[in-house]
């Protein structure tokens, strides 16, 4: 199974490689990855680097011979060359998408926009949207959009994009302590800003932290060591999982933006936030709405009220544990390791890939 992707990125292992990490130690699957930096990085001494990029593709085509191939928001280079190897050697095609990566919008910053919305790949999304075999969407609102913009009609809709991991409990959560984990969303972060920086006006026993590459707004300055800044983990999901559970948040936050890009997101932080034991403070979007209602976390349907429903599940500890249980037995029936397994090969199953699956190699379910 060749895996194709920017880098290795975290839609990577959320998706697909910790929901088979169990099928790939077992041997089951043989994984393979080909990446954009990786690419770049063998012809960056060369003159003519696209013929060097297309030595290494053959090289890896080659020596890893695949069954199927996954592209991963691939955009990159090469891109027809890979989809006309498959197509040459009958080999399947999938295409992941988790964002409406044809319309990515200026609030993520001006170097993710043109990044995104560069012409060569738009191009290359267009064009495996066309060529692949089946399109797996990460929500329903992104499949209709994804419906709209290709002649494809095979899309595959996941009903689970992230699973539950090891859970961890509330009880021995600092109550003073809330946080934010993001890459790079900082026009999320904005919706709930002044909520925030009320709270902590307010409060001079609360703390904030922000985990992940998002950037600490100037306005936060004034507190301080009341505001920390954790690192990205980028080695692999189970090390960031990991860290997530060492995290001594009582709360969690998921701000979204009133934008069309955000319709197409899936339920992820409150899944990992509750895993971990934090109570989740969410905006009131179709995003969340049904993960956290009724008694899952909270919902914030005006900016302003941020700061007051943070302090409310701050004060209340039985109100917090409460939250969390509750998402926690939500996610152990309806967002489980073996649904999200389950859901992948199932998915593989379309392509003509069906895998001699027993109990003895499916540890995680």
């Amino acid at each position: 199974m060749l895996f194709v992707a920017n880098g290795i990125i975290p839609t990577l292992g959320v998706s697909f490689l910790h929901p088979l990490s169990d099928l790939i130690a077992s041997g089951c699957i043989k994984d393979g990855y080909l990446t954009e930096v990786d690419l770049k990085e063998y012809a960056k001494l060369s003159v003519n680097k696209r013929a060097k990029m297309q030595e290494h593709l053959e090289q890896v085509w080659t020596d890893f011979q695949p069954d199927l191939v996954v592209s991963c928001r691939y955009s990159g280079p090469l891109s027809a060359e890979i989809t006309t190897l498959c197509n040459e050697q009958n080999i399947p095609f999938i295409l992941y998408l988790d964002d409406d990566l044809l319309n990515v919008p200026k609030e993520l910053g001006p170097e993710k926009y043109a990044y995104h919305n560069h012409p060569k790949r738009t191009g290359a999304i267009r064009l495996s949207m066309e060529q692949a075999d089946v399109i797996y969407s990460s929500t329903e609102e992104l499949s209709r959009k994804i419906q709209s913009d290709t002649c494809n009609s095979n899309i595959v809709t996941a009903q689970i994009f992230c699973a539950g991991q090891e859970f961890s409990t509330a009880f021995d959560k600092d109550s003073r302590v809330f946080g934010y984990m993001g890459f790079g969303h900082s026009y999320d972060l904005d919706v709930a800003l002044d909520g925030i920086v009320s709270l902590l006006s307010r409060r001079t026993d609360v703390s904030f932290e922000l985990f992940g590459t998002i950037p600490k707004p100037e306005v936060l300055n004034q507190f301080g060591s009341r505001v920390k800044v954790r690192p990205p983990v980028r080695s692999s999901y189970m090390e960031f999982m990991q860290i997530m559970n060492e995290l001594d948040w009582a709360v969690g936050i998921t701000p979204l933006a009133d934008l069309e890009f955000n319709r197409f997101k899936a339920n992820t932080k409150w899944v990992e936030y509750s895993s971990a034991g934090i109570a989740v403070v969410s905006s009131d979007h179709l995003v969340y709405r049904n993960s956290l209602l009724p008694d899952n976390g909270l919902l914030v349907s005006k900016n302003e009220d941020w700061g007051a429903a943070i302090e409310k599940l701050l004060d209340d500890a039985q109100l917090r544990k409460s939250v969390v249980f509750n998402a926690q037995r939500k996610i152990q029936n309806s967002f489980n390791q073996k649904q999200l397994q389950d859901q992948v090969l199932e998915l593989f199953q379309r392509v003509g890939i069906n895998l001699d699956i027993t109990e003895t190699t499916r540890q995680a379910a």
